[in-house]
């Protein structure tokens, strides 16, 4: 009479085991609570956000409460993503407040009460109630306690852009409304895209921001373009304005480059074309 519960609880906790969580010890402290969630009981733990997780490709969550020695109560926070990719993606437009971080890792992001980064599909995330020199240390150690483990793996990302530790990956509308709104309103009614951008320093930079579109097939590529105008080749002085201060590049495989905040049509060619850092 009890087999049908066995064969419903063998299943959960054998994949329970695949979500990285710390181990007993790990990092110097003392576990006082771990949870997983799966697939939509997401919602149940984040009563709210969970939508933009699932856009980036959630699997599982494992949560714990970590009791360390002179620093209080840390919350231990690993989201297993569909990849190393999508575990940069939400990162990406979920880090904040960054002060710091640990040269040698790809992926981190330091601030007051809380240390995130990644580790190969998982997207870490630890959070303290306090944050006293003893527990922006304990968060340190869980984290590299969990990376170490976990190990790293950098993401391939466009070259254009330059950079590897500040893109932002945008695979949807949520990801767009939380990493980048303001290219809501050129991609608002589109679909099958992914972006990777950057927020420039405004003070040197001359301009708001600059992104690569890449669609999923050229006939939504020329969908883009189309209500847009007639984008020039990846050559050229070919920047043209797109709204009112966007100026937009159509490039190979059914990529689109744009910019916003550019002063005239040279400096926005220039950057269209070159990168970022081109400047």
């Amino acid at each position: 009479m009890k087999w049908p519960l066995l064969l419903v609880v063998i299943p959960v906790l054998a994949y329970a085991q695949t979500v990285p969580s710390l181990l007993p010890g790990e990092g110097g402290g003392r576990i006082t609570r771990t949870e997983t969630y799966q697939g939509r009981s997401l919602s149940g733990y984040m009563n709210g956000g969970a939508e933009l997780f699932h856009e980036y490709g959630f699997v599982a969550l494992s949560v714990q409460d970590v009791a360390v020695a002179g620093a209080g109560e840390i919350t231990v926070e690993v989201f297993r993503m569909s990849s190393p990719r999508a575990a940069l993606g939400i990162y990406s437009v979920s880090r904040h407040g960054c002060m710091d971080g640990d040269p040698a890792l790809f992926y981190v992001c330091e601030g007051a009460y809380q240390v995130q980064g990644t580790a190969r599909e998982n997207y870490i995330r630890i959070q303290s109630g306090t944050d006293t020199p003893a527990a922006r240390k304990a968060r340190r150690v869980l984290f590299a306690a969990l990376v170490g483990r976990l190990g790293q793996e950098k993401v391939a990302l466009s070259s254009y852009l330059r950079s590897s530790s500040d893109v932002i990956l945008m695979h949807g509308p949520l990801g767009v409304q939380n990493g980048m709104p303001d290219l809501e309103e050129v991609l608002e009614g589109n679909d099958g895209y992914t972006v990777q951008a950057v927020w420039p320093d405004t003070s040197t930079a001359g301009y708001d921001l600059v992104a690569e579109i890449t669609f999923s097939s050229d006939d939504l590529m020329k969908a883009f373009a189309g209500h847009s105008g007639d984008a020039m080749e990846c050559s050229g002085v070919a920047a043209f304005t797109v709204h009112k201060g966007w100026w937009m590049l159509r490039c190979p495989g059914n990529v689109i480059r744009i910019m916003k905040g550019a002063p005239n049509r040279e400096q926005a060619a220039r950057i269209l074309l070159d990168g970022p850092q081109g400047r």
